[in-house]
């Protein structure tokens, strides 16, 4: 705990001689002045809990040093020190805010008597400050709460007659209080919410006759309000029951917030959720939902063809491994994986799919993760069918490999092949010359087939008579 810091200011060096050490014994913290104008600077430089002065000093007496104390710091306490000649001018001092006065020569009894008053009253001052502050802290909170709350403090009678309600009514329902007082409960509520409350109500009352029932239980219920301009407002109520000293139910006591923001978004999120089941439950691509734990919870008809399923119901609850060919199931474990850790770079992949009947699919698969209050719950995806497009990949692959091992059996000439000019012999690269027949037998696959055309026919059998009677037309 700190020490209570005082200032002790007198123009006789004896007295502060005698004084410091008794008060330092005490436990306080004492700063010595010889001068008004000593504890004046003092006072410029530090704060202090007690100033003890003489009344009478040269220059600047303890007049003045109050009045500076007063002026720099008011919550300073000062007790004024003067002879029995001076009692009049110690009086002036305390009108003038001093707090005590010591008169001289004293005992040092009884100036501790009066330093603990003095602290008391010191203490006493910074509570009560506190307390005030915190008062006002608390009317401020108050105040501002008073003025701008949103919700509808309300009370009403057994026939659910408004007997009270707040003026914030009026800005969530546009009716001031005078009015609301005067409307039956068909007037501020829809028929449906009407006979909501009755219904709720009415097996509450039942409830309260029994024994064991909690008679300061809270109920919440959500009430469609007419507003004074034609249209609708939501209300969140939350209502407990008046009672009186017997614990006989008189009245109930509620407050409602507005929560058509929160229906209109509910009502929003419906509808989506709506369009998206829509959605799903038409597309040509199969949609799935897997838990984290791996088990199949929802896949739509599209799915279920893909699998060769006859119903949804053969496959929801099992491990989405079950449909895994043998090859994939480690591509699929690590796949899934991922995506349940948050893997963006997992979100699309192509697998093969082991269907019921036993036959092997191809499917294009993009998914993600599925999150609830911040966590992953699971995964969900859309699958497209490429089996078609798989076999005729496949097919494909299969043509450009039996069309590869055919263009690797083709024997080509190429390059200068020199031929005799005459008799049309070939010399092959070691020099030798041949028939032009055997040349390219040898080097190729073709084969030949000997016959003559009609020109050498006629160069060489032209004036044969056998030739001539073959031909007679080709003759003049």
């Amino acid at each position: 705990m700190a020490k209570n810091r005082i200032l002790l200011v007198d123009d006789d060096p004896r007295i502060l001689k005698s004084l410091k050490p008794a008060l330092v014994k005490k436990g306080y913290e004492v700063t010595t002045a010889e001068s008004g104008a000593d504890a004046i600077g003092f006072l410029n430089k530090a704060t202090f809990d007690l100033v003890i002065t003489d009344l009478v000093m040269e220059n600047i007496d303890g007049f003045q040093v109050l009045k500076t104390v007063k002026d720099l710091e008011k919550e300073t306490m000062v007790m004024i020190m003067t002879g029995y000649g001076e009692l009049k001018m110690a009086i002036d001092c305390l009108r003038l805010g001093a707090d005590e006065y010591m008169l001289k020569p004293f005992e040092p009894e009884d100036l501790f008597f009066r330093l603990d008053k003095c602290f008391e009253k010191l203490e006493a001052k910074k509570k009560l400050q506190q307390a005030e502050e915190s008062l006002k802290e608390s009317e401020k909170r108050y105040r501002f709460l008073a003025e701008s709350m949103a919700d509808v403090v309300w009370t009403l009678d057994l026939e659910f007659k408004t007997t009270y309600v707040s003026p914030s009514i009026e800005k969530i329902l546009g009716f001031t209080p005078e009015e609301r007082k005067m409307q039956t409960l068909e007037e501020m509520i829809t028929p449906d919410s009407v006979q909501r409350i009755l219904e709720i109500f009415g097996e509450e009352f039942q409830r309260d006759k029994k024994q064991d029932t909690d008679k300061d239980r809270y109920l919440t219920v959500e009430t469609e309000y007419y507003h004074a301009k034609g249209h609708t407002v939501w209300l969140e109520n939350s209502v407990k029951a008046i009672r009186d000293e017997e614990g006989a139910i008189i009245g109930i006591y509620g407050s409602s917030r507005d929560i058509t923001s929160r229906k209109q978004a509910e009502e929003a999120l419906r509808e989506s959720e709506k369009r998206f089941r829509s959605i799903v439950e038409n597309a040509e691509a199969g949609y799935f939902f897997v838990d984290k734990e791996g088990i199949i919870r929802e896949v739509n008809d599209a799915w279920v063809r893909m699998y060769k399923y006859t119903s949804a119901d053969e496959i929801i609850g099992k491990h989405f491994l079950a449909v895994q060919k043998g090859e994939d199931l480690a591509k699929a474990k690590e796949y899934v994986s991922g995506l349940l850790h948050g893997d963006s770079n997992c979100s699309t992949g192509d697998f093969e799919r082991q269907c019921k009947n036993g036959s092997i699919g191809y499917h294009t698969i993009s998914a993600g993760s599925v999150l609830q209050s911040g966590e992953v719950v699971g995964i969900e995806g859309f699958i497209i069918d490429t089996t078609e497009r798989k076999h005729v990949e496949q097919e494909r692959e299969k043509l450009i490999g039996e069309l590869k091992e055919a263009i690797d059996n083709i024997k080509i000439l190429e390059g200068m092949l020199p031929i005799c000019a005459s008799c049309k012999k070939i010399r092959d690269d070691k020099g030798y010359w041949n028939h032009i027949e055997s040349y390219i037998e040898k080097h190729t696959d073709a084969l030949f087939s000997h016959g003559i055309c009609p020109e050498c026919a006629e160069q060489l059998y032209g004036d044969t008579k056998w030739y001539k009677k073959r031909h007679p037309e080709e003759k003049p």
